[in-house]
């Protein structure tokens, strides 16, 4: 059985929050081991060093970890919203890879930029549209205009003229996902 998208996106912010942490520790532990070395008194301040170490370590850890559990929240809260919307189960759904940033489901698109994931339903999006920045770059802006909004989301993609027309035939309903 495929893993969920959504167990997906929450153990890459698990992982994430995790090595930052780890990375935060460290960062600590040389600033510490560099005092250390510079007061020159070794035997009583390494032991101190070491217990302020630890205590940062597993603090930064525990702390990233609360961050990461908190972005993938944000997203399920946002998908429990937006299955209201639609039939289509968002753990039951299948994604396919449209460019770097854009995922399509039966009745989902998803864009992710990052650790930032923004979700839609095909029954709110009113129009999508993609406007490349550049004539001798494929990179662009997605616009999303939801119903009952006049301004548009707008997230920057790769392959926007791939995006463009992908994403224009699956609101057309010309597209499975």
């Amino acid at each position: 059985m495929q893993q969920s998208y959504l167990k997906k996106i929450a153990s890459v912010n698990r992982v994430n929050g995790f090595l930052v942490g780890i990375i935060i520790g460290c960062l600590v532990g040389l600033a510490l081991m560099a005092a250390v070395l510079v007061s020159g008194n070794y035997s009583s301040f390494m032991t101190l060093s070491l217990v302020v170490w630890g205590a940062v370590m597993i603090t930064s850890i525990l702390v990233n970890l609360f961050i990461a559990n908190s972005r993938t929240r944000g997203v399920s809260r946002r998908i429990q919203a937006l299955e209201t919307t639609t039939n289509s189960r968002f753990e039951n759904t299948h994604f396919r890879k449209v460019s770097d940033e854009v995922l399509l489901g039966e009745d989902w698109l998803v864009h992710h930029s990052g650790f930032d994931y923004r979700l839609w339903t095909r029954e709110i999006i009113a129009k999508a549209e993609v406007e490349q920045k550049k004539l001798s770059s494929d990179d662009g802006i997605l616009k999303i205009y939801t119903k009952g909004h006049s301004v548009p989301e707008e997230l920057p993609v790769t392959s926007a003229g791939k995006v463009n027309s992908i994403v224009t035939a699956w609101l057309n309903n010309e597209l499975t996902a």
